[in-house]
């Protein structure tokens, strides 16, 4: 008689379950989550199929993290939350790379969550971290800003964005290591100044989307000696940012202006020599009636000492009222419609100009404010009108309903 051997039950079932899910080399695993890194959805779902899915897919679906309050209604607290499962088994914290805080309503929220603290000592490996109108707590000793020293004084962390109404005090006196700084809103000039004079961060990229003032003694504060790009509002009063430019300008690559209001006559604006400047970023508000003839003589300006130029993009900002991107040729006052029609040929000869003398590549983009895309589209198709040199070089390409370079940095 014969004898058939029967494995146990919890056996078998293993079998069964390793017969049914896919074995792939460790490279072959690598290479499908390496494709799938972008689409978190699919990558999620791709987790769920087997362990070996699950630990190569967990460095991508981990690697960024956005905290924001949860509703009233739920029971535990956003960072409760993820506080518990960041000490589960696996230690999903040590693939974060990228935290962002973001209290949406400027409220004391998350920075009074008790489990804040330990959410930020679990984030040993962050190459940057954003913050969002967040209150900061009071005190030096408080865990909150203890948790934060610690991660600023980690060599590791390259990049901080900051949109907020306050910072504080000992924001950046240990960052060394910081090569991307980006700073938007009311930022308190007694608070942020004097933090940088401090720290003397040497930033290769930095964007000041803030207050002139503020703008102005940061930019002196920072040691800009690797400063790489560089993206500012472009005031009235900038004689601190110019002079700052005159010692370190040379080495700047990219340059973009935010011009918030008219800044008049632009021969007064002594950058100093850009011998390096590949690329020129200018945003003009366009109910400014006076912008192209100031961003005529911005080029004329700077032309010279940007020989080396490649690419220029204009970012126009469209309003649905007196915005001169959607004026009609029936304007109501002739003279004033002669002298745009002036200011839009010499706009035209200079974009011109930089084409044929350094083959620079002219791009303009129309960023709408509160605009339709009636009124989008009726820019776009008035540019092409009012520059005909320029289009027909085959130069000029214009994009419709697109944003500010910046503002993708200030987005949780």
């Amino acid at each position: 008689m014969r004898r058939y051997y029967c494995p146990p039950t919890l056996a078998l079932d293993k079998l069964l379950a390793s017969m049914a899910q896919p074995t792939f080399s460790n490279e072959i695993y690598s290479i499908i989550i390496d494709d799938l890194q972008a689409d978190l959805t699919t990558l999620r779902q791709v987790s769920l199929v087997n362990k070996a899915f699950s630990t190569f897919s967990r460095r991508y679906i981990w690697r960024r993290v956005v905290l924001q309050p949860s509703p009233p209604t739920y029971a535990l607290s956003s960072c409760a939350k993820l506080y518990e499962i960041l000490t589960r088994a696996g230690n999903p914290a040590e693939h974060i790379r990228d935290f962002c805080i973001d209290d949406t309503d400027n409220s004391p929220v998350l920075a009074a969550d008790i489990h804040l603290p330990p959410i930020l000592n679990c984030l040993t490996q962050l190459t940057k971290i954003s913050i969002f109108n967040m209150r900061w707590p009071a005190g030096n000793l408080h865990p909150v800003t203890i948790a934060f020293r610690n991660i600023l004084r980690s060599t590791e962390l390259e990049a901080v964005t900051i949109h907020s109404y306050d910072v504080p005090a000992y924001f950046l006196d240990d960052c060394r290591t910081l090569k991307t700084l980006g700073l938007r809103g009311q930022l308190l000039p007694s608070g942020m100044p004097q933090v940088l004079a401090s720290a003397a961060p040497q930033p290769q990229h930095m964007t000041l989307d803030v207050d002139p003032v503020v703008a102005t003694a940061v930019w002196l504060r920072v040691d800009t000696s690797q400063l790489q790009s560089l993206l500012i509002q472009l005031p009235d009063d900038e004689r601190g940012v110019l002079d700052a430019f005159q010692r370190y300008g040379h080495i700047l690559q990219t340059l973009g202006l935010n011009c918030m209001e008219d800044i008049g006559d632009a021969d007064h604006l002594d950058f100093g020599p850009l011998p390096h400047l590949r690329q020129l970023v200018i945003a003009f508000r366009t109910w400014i009636d006076t912008w192209p003839a100031t961003l005529v003589g911005l080029l004329e300006h700077m032309g010279p000492l940007m020989p080396n130029l490649r690419q220029v993009h204009l970012y126009l900002i469209v309003d649905t009222q007196d915005s001169l991107m959607v004026e009609d040729d029936e304007t109501e006052d002739e003279e004033d419609a002669d002298w745009l029609q002036q200011d839009f040929s010499a706009l035209d000869g200079w974009l011109s100009h930089l084409h044929s003398t350094r083959h620079t590549q002219i791009r303009i983009a129309l960023c709408p404010n509160v605009a339709s895309d009636g009124d989008i589209q009726d820019g776009a198709e008035r540019l092409y009108e009012l520059l005909p040199v320029t289009r027909a070089r085959n130069i000029l390409s214009v994009q419709g309903r697109t944003e500010l370079p910046w503002d993708s940095m200030f987005r949780s």
